[in-house]
């Protein structure tokens, strides 16, 4: 959460980060990481995710600028248009092995 919150801090803009979650609004309303992997965790605000079909994006709240109303939910996701502007987004790579340098 941290990495979140200080990238929304230093760019200046109380926003959103997108994590990589979202749904083309299929039947069901499921929604998809964007590696195509499922689904094994939520944490939603109280009333998310709204059934808009333009909130297809899933962002990660944390402080109440983005989440009108819902103060002691941060840190929670809510779904929100995808073509925002001043979005903040998350990138995901797999691990690597660190350099290691053996001693002889």
């Amino acid at each position: 959460m941290d990495f979140a919150q200080t990238g929304q801090s230093q760019d200046g803009y109380h926003g959103q980060t997108w994590i990589g979650l979202y749904t083309n609004n299929n039947p069901g309303r499921s929604f998809t990481w964007s590696d195509g992997t499922s689904v094994n965790y939520t944490n939603w605000t109280p009333g998310s995710p709204d059934d808009s079909s333009s909130d297809r994006c899933v962002v990660f709240a944390v402080d109440s600028y983005t989440c009108w109303g819902c103060d002691k939910y941060q840190y929670h996701y809510t779904n929100d248009p995808c073509g925002e502007v001043l979005r903040n987004f998350v990138c995901k790579k797999p691990a690597s092995a660190a350099n290691v340098v053996y001693a002889s």
